[in-house]
This record gives structure tokens, sequence and C-alpha cells, in this order.
């Protein structure tokens, strides 16, 4: 296998370990990467990431909402038949 000869930050040092099978696969492949490229690959997964993260939780948000939305319309019909036997019982007085 051969080894990334540049310098990176020791942060992007440590996202390249966590993603290492990726590099040396690649790197078994013969591709070599500079410094930026593995920057900018780092920031482009790390966007990847968090729009990722930022689509779940607003799934999540969003299903929370209709599930608020059928549970007000549920006790909206709720009330609606109490408001209905009462105006019953008026009337019958």
């Amino acid at each position: 296998m051969k080894k990334i000869s540049t310098t990176v930050s020791d942060e992007t040092y440590e996202k390249i370990k966590k993603n290492r099978w990726k590099f040396s696969e690649m790197l078994e492949k013969g591709v070599h990467f500079s410094a930026l490229d593995i920057e900018k690959n780092v920031k482009i997964n790390e966007f990847i990431e968090n729009y990722t993260r930022k689509i779940d939780n607003l799934s999540k948000k969003s299903f929370e909402t209709e599930q608020t939305i059928y549970n007000l319309k549920t006790e909206i019909q709720s009330l609606k038949i109490c408001l209905s036997k009462v105006e019953n019982e008026i009337h019958t007085l």
C-alpha cells in the first residue's frame, strides 16, 4: 500500500483514519492525493453528513407536526361531539 506523501492537519488526518478504507482502496488503485484533494474530500463529506442530518431532523419534525395536527383534529372532533350533546340537552330542556 502506498502512503500519502503530503502533510495534512491533525483534524484532517483523524477524519482520514475514520474513512481509511476509502482512501486505502483508492491508493491501492494507484490514485495519488494532494493535501488539498484530501481537505476537499473531507469538507464535501462533512457537507453531505451535515445536510443528511438536517434532512433527517426536518423529516422527524415534519412527522411530529403531522402527528400534532392529527391529535388536534381528533380533539376538535371530540369537542364538536360534546358541543352537539350539550346543544341537544339544551333543546330538550
